[in-house]
């Protein structure tokens, strides 16, 4: 069997193996039927998640397109309406064929929507930092009322702080982040570079050798310890007053 021969038929056992494509790669035809709360909308499904436990109600954030669809008239609402469902869980509604409300929430549904209210606003604080600052604020904030021991809130906290140029600000929130357990190599980096950016360099130093230690990929680890090197190669050549 010559080599382009062999060649062909391993291309074609690959093409056979490989898995079709995810239904939620591409947009889908779908009847959304969700609750309404504080203005944002929520996919609302009971059933068996964990096998062998009972079934249960959840709620998943979903973002409506365009975003300003008024969701006002249903607050506390259970709805149901056709669209387009795609990727990252964003529905687009056919308004035209109308809204149907099946009636208020009812305690189940209010509780699972509940536990997902802090990360439903720290989506929508996530968007609206592209362009409507005041209101990023107000929604992560808000997600921050409600779980102040949530991490991955003080780590964007940090990074909006970034944005706006606020470096003191941002490394205490980075700082705290850490401290309530985002403790990945990126958490640690973040923090080592504003640190750096403040001038704390020894603390710096330290984050990044943090930031070796958890980080499971080599050249990351490379690139901190040079990094570190840097800093310390640095700190060496500064004339001590």
């Amino acid at each position: 069997m010559n080599r382009m021969l062999k060649l062909w038929i391993i291309i074609c056992l690959l093409s056979l193996a490989a898995p079709a494509p995810l239904l939620g790669s591409r947009p889908i035809d779908y009847t959304m039927v969700g609750g309404v709360m504080d203005g944002l909308m929520f996919c609302l499904r009971k059933g068996v998640f964990i096998e062998g436990s009972p079934p249960e109600m959840r709620a998943n954030y979903t973002r409506l397109s365009p975003p300003s669809v008024n969701l006002a008239p249903y607050e506390g609402k259970k709805i149901r309406f056709q669209g387009r469902l795609y990727p990252a869980n964003v529905f687009k509604p056919d308004l035209e064929k109308g809204i149907e409300v099946l009636g208020a929430c009812d305690e189940e549904e209010r509780v699972a929507i509940h536990k997902e209210l802090p990360w439903a606003y720290h989506d929508k604080a996530k968007q609206l930092s592209q362009n409507d600052w005041d209101n990023a604020w107000k929604y992560l904030n808000k997600a921050i009322e409600i779980d102040s021991s949530n991490c991955s809130l003080y780590a964007t906290k940090a990074d909006f702080y970034t944005k706006q140029g606020k470096f003191e600000e941002a490394v205490k929130e980075a700082q705290r982040a850490v401290d309530y357990g985002c403790k990945r190599y990126k958490d640690w980096e973040l923090l080592g570079e504003l640190l750096e950016k403040v001038g704390k360099i020894s603390a710096a130093i330290d984050a990044y050798e943090q930031a070796v230690q958890v980080c499971e990929y080599k050249p990351d680890r490379e690139r901190f310890q040079q990094k570190i090197n840097q800093l310390k190669d640095s700190t060496n050549k500064t004339p001590k007053e």
